[in-house]
């Protein structure tokens, strides 16, 4: 399936490019040697739970981007509502030339009716990520100080 994400790779700096659902399970995508599976869905499963805070904000404008920056490294990630297409690439990459992109991937999937169904097979809502039995020690700790 990585087909539809060949053009982010055009892009010079950019290594991974995966989509997970909502559950942050991987439905598609390429990773580089760099992460594995089971790294990558982890740190999806962080992303999507910054969303699912998200839905909680009282801004009516809800993010639909969360970007990481790192010494060696940048992570970019858009809530597709559904979906959620996560690009690891190095820190130096064009950004913008990264958001137009993936917003030209975003419209592709969503206008291909066959391709949007296999990207949505499970809809789940987000906020199940925040359940207690979805949380590590961490972020249970921390969320009992709140």
């Amino acid at each position: 399936m990585d087909i539809k994400f060949k053009e982010l790779f055009r892009i010079n700096g950019v290594n991974s490019v995966y989509a997970v659902n909502n559950r942050a399970e991987m439905i598609a995508g390429r990773l580089d040697g760099s992460i594995d599976r089971e790294t990558a869905e982890r740190l999806a499963s962080h992303i999507v739970k910054i969303f699912a805070i998200g839905l909680y904000s009282n801004n009516s404008k809800k993010s639909t981007e969360i970007e990481l920056l790192y010494d060696k490294g940048r992570v970019f990630a858009i809530d597709c509502n559904r979906f959620v297409l996560i690009i690891i690439c190095n820190a130096d990459v064009s950004i913008s030339m990264v958001r137009l992109t993936s917003n030209v991937v975003i419209k592709t999937i969503s206008e291909d009716k066959k391709l949007y169904k296999e990207f949505t097979k499970e809809v789940i809502d987000k906020k199940v990520m925040l359940r207690r039995d979805q949380l590590n020690e961490e972020e249970i700790a921390l969320l009992d100080r709140f």
